[in-house]
């Protein structure tokens, strides 16, 4: 702003770009802090968010023929089986019951779906009353319920679906944010959009020597880093390639996540890699390295110098999750899975050989590695 008031030129374009910003994030804050509630209170909620995959059950009359019915039928028993594969009655109790209270307390009354009115009159602020009141009445906490709506349905099943708290919830809700809520935040992001372009021109101007970096969060973009390994803290460093030992390594039965398949333990305890194993003979999993990735990356391609493709990316370091905001160079690593273990789990793994012959594969043969304490930390962004 000083540079801006040497100047009445500059005073003119960009003497209230500051002051504007203030305003406007003063103005967008409210609804900001609404549309959070809403996706993690209300959406957030199991049940409610299960519960509008019946919405489009509302919209059928009599005039509906019934191929149209039966595939939204189709479509939400289909959504029924899976949400009930894994529920458990007092878990979605607790959840919402805790969800609820922090939507009441927490959002203004102009933002409250209707039947929140019960909360204050029939319940006098009793949070727990009321979710007992919803899971008694709804027939969304109890698959037997939800079943049996399905079984010989007709439109007129809609009134009972229409009365169901848990429904009207959802409903009632999205229907707070796309005329009380949305349309003010889009408005007001708008009116950001426009005045980021003068502060950024302004910017530009001031800064005229200094390379300054586009914000590319949530956009298509091309990020250029090496595969290195990285230094967290003190006596601690973690090398930049994982492999399939590691895997077997953490193999616990007792832990979904961590089941390790038997025909894959049977491929690593007689080797059998084919030709994707590294010069060593071992089956490389992951690698780290130092692109600037996002929020939206998961999935991207990572290529070497030579536009080839050696991995795919889906994770950061847990050190390196502040790079939003600041990228350090020494710590932020991204996390990619390496192309070999893809070829070597479609083809050995699956059995999908006929895949990988579809494909062009180069250097299926690497060189010899040298012993992983003689490496030095690799400074170039092909991997060997």
């Amino acid at each position: 702003m000083a540079w801006v008031n040497e100047s009445d030129e500059r005073k003119s374009e960009y003497g209230n770009v500051l002051t504007k910003y203030k305003e406007l994030y003063n103005k967008i804050t409210p609804y900001e802090l609404a549309v959070t509630y809403f996706y993690e209170t209300i959406l957030g909620s199991e049940l409610i968010n299960f519960s509008g995959k019946f919405r489009n059950l509302i919209y059928l009359d009599k005039t509906t023929n019934t191929t149209e019915i039966d595939s939204i039928l189709k479509i939400s028993q289909k959504a029924a089986n899976k949400f009930y594969k894994d529920y458990d009655y007092e878990t979605s109790k607790k959840i919402f019951t805790a969800f609820m209270g922090f939507y009441y307390n927490e959002m203004p009354e102009k933002y409250h779906p209707e039947i929140f009115s019960l909360i204050t009159s029939k319940f006098k602020g009793n949070i727990d009353a009321f979710a007992d009141y919803v899971y008694e009445k709804s027939m969304f906490p109890y698959p037997e319920k939800t079943t049996a709506f399905f079984k010989g349905y007709s439109v007129s099943k809609n009134k009972k679906l229409a009365k169901d708290p848990v429904f009207q919830i959802f409903t009632q809700s999205l229907n707070v944010y796309r005329n009380s809520i949305y349309p003010q935040l889009k408005s007001i992001d708008i009116e950001l959009n426009d005045l980021d372009r003068v502060y950024i021109k302004g910017l530009r101007e001031f800064q005229s020597d200094k390379i300054l970096f586009p914000d590319a969060n949530s956009t298509f973009r091309v990020a250029y880093g090496q595969i290195d390994n990285y230094i967290p803290k003190d006596a601690v460093s973690y090398y930049h390639q994982t492999t399939l030992k590691g895997i077997i390594e953490k193999d616990n039965p007792e832990i979904y996540d961590y089941d390790v398949p038997d025909r894959l333990k049977e491929l690593y305890q007689q080797s059998d890699f084919g030709k994707y194993a590294d010069g060593n003979g071992k089956m490389p999993v992951c690698f780290t390295a130092s692109n600037h990735t996002t929020g939206g990356n998961s999935g991207s391609p990572i290529l070497n110098a030579k536009g080839q493709l050696i991995g795919i990316n889906f994770d950061r370091n847990w050190e390196g999750t502040m790079s939003d905001i600041m990228y350090d160079p020494q710590m932020c690593r991204n996390i990619a899975l390496d192309i070999r273990y893809v070829l070597f789990i479609v083809d050995k793994f699956a059995g999908a050989g006929h895949l990988v012959g579809e494909m062009t594969l180069v250097n299926a043969k690497p060189k010899k590695l040298l012993p992983k304490e003689e490496v030095e930390p690799l400074k170039s962004g092909v991997m060997e």
